[in-house]
């Protein structure tokens, strides 16, 4: 048996079985066309592959997820996206998500300008956020702090 040649579309690799091999087995399990693996035009050099569909004795090979090296080098800052939806005040923090996963779509679409854009994006919004988020936070926690010390005051000033 030889393997199927994955790299030129124009040679497919024929498979048949050998007569003496199947003479014991039963009639109806014994191979009645050759199976010739062929690949689809399209196809990228590299890619992981699935077996289709069969149809008169060829197998056609379907590339299934197959990741552009260079798009998917770049980032989609999903995890800090995530995390600013607590810092940023959930509001605030929906719009870095957003960009984050149209950005992991892209990558997995193989748009890598599209996703190259998005990151920038994504990575700038959550820039953003968590400065605006940090400062809100500490804002509060002041405004907090001030009001308990102003009440603490009111409430026992004839006994201090």
């Amino acid at each position: 048996m030889t393997s199927p040649n994955y790299s030129d579309p124009s040679q497919a690799t024929t498979y048949a079985a050998p007569e003496q091999a199947q003479s014991d087995q039963k009639p109806h399990m014994q191979p009645q066309v050759q199976v010739q693996y062929v690949l689809p035009p399209n196809m990228q050099q590299g890619g992981p592959v699935l077996f289709g569909q069969q149809s008169g004795g060829q197998i056609f090979v379907q590339p299934i997820g197959y990741v552009d090296p260079s798009s998917a080098q770049i980032c989609d800052w999903l995890p800090w996206s995530i995390t600013n939806i607590f810092v940023g005040w959930c509001l605030l923090g929906l719009l870095p998500l957003i960009f984050s996963l149209i950005c992991r779509s892209r990558k997995t679409s193989n748009d890598a300008s599209g996703a190259r854009t998005m990151s920038t994006l994504a990575l700038i919004f959550n820039i953003l956020v968590t400065l605006a988020g940090l400062a809100a936070w500490i804002v509060l926690i002041i405004v907090l702090v001030t009001i308990n010390k102003a009440t603490s005051n009111v409430t026992c000033y004839p006994y201090c």
